[in-house]
């Protein structure tokens, strides 16, 4: 016999598990549909992904694209594993935390949008559902991080200057406000 309320948090569990698989299933659509359209221009900066799986990007169709959206696994890189560029970032607000080398970009339009999604998507998982979020690949340190701050905001883990575009057309992640 379950102790009483056991069975509400239960639901509560599934309820939270299912929102995050939901919303991890738009991010992964999202990136999914940035590396088709990068594959099918011919922008020479794309990740060295793209350019290896070319032919099969471009061919790909909406019912596949569809089908690898729900595997149930984070396929946007925000650094979430990476507790010392967190830690960075965290310490040093006003300076621009040093990332691995570029790996190639989406543009800025649609990269940012995607970035703020995820990072929510991170945020909120690690709040509500700290087993799913290691579907996110958030690592214990940062997930620390993130639910010791008091909302996304203002952390810099969703603010309108947590990306600015680098002279080399990357997105870089920022924490706080954008420098002017």
């Amino acid at each position: 016999m379950l102790p009483e309320g056991a069975a509400a948090v239960s639901v509560e569990a599934g309820t939270a598990r299912a929102q995050l698989l939901q919303s991890l299933q738009e991010a992964n659509e999202r990136c999914i549909q940035m590396l088709v359209h990068a594959a099918r221009t011919e922008l020479g900066d794309t990740f060295a992904l793209v350019n290896h799986l070319r032919p099969l990007l471009r061919g790909i169709t909406s019912d596949v694209r569809a089908q690898a959206a729900r595997i149930a696994l984070l396929l946007v890189d925000m650094q979430l594993s990476n507790a010392a560029w967190w830690t960075h970032l965290l310490a040093h607000p006003a300076r621009h935390a040093p990332l691995p080398p570029a790996r190639g970009s989406f543009p800025r339009a649609s990269a940012v949008p995607l970035g703020r999604a995820t990072l929510m998507l991170a945020w909120h998982a690690v709040r509500s559902d700290p087993v799913g979020s290691c579907l996110l690949g958030v690592s214990p340190d940062v997930a620390r991080s993130a639910r010791a701050s008091r909302s996304p905001s203002s952390t810099g883990w969703s603010s309108a200057g947590f990306a600015t575009c680098a002279p080399d057309g990357r997105i870089v992640l920022r924490y706080g406000a954008p420098s002017s």
